[in-house]
């Protein structure tokens, strides 16, 4: 990820307008537009990659790389 990738998303954790603007957009294309009006210089190749890292990570989470031990909700 790149230093502005990193610094985008740091933003976006504190304002929480602008996360909601993020959202908004209908497309990778539209963030990667959105980014570049506050200076960010960032790609949809980036974003992806970003995304993907994220869902390996929410796989091992989910029981692809560890046991998580949860007690029954019934």
């Amino acid at each position: 990820m790149s230093q502005a990738l990193k610094s985008l998303v740091e933003k976006i954790k504190t304002d929480e307008s602008l996360e909601k603007q993020f959202k908004a957009c209908q497309s990778k294309e539209e963030q990667v537009a959105l980014a570049k009006t506050m200076g960010f210089e960032i790609s949809v190749s980036e974003l992806e990659e970003a995304e993907k890292v994220s869902d390996d990570q929410l796989d091992q989470v989910a029981g692809g790389g560890c046991t998580v031990y949860v007690g029954t909700i019934f």
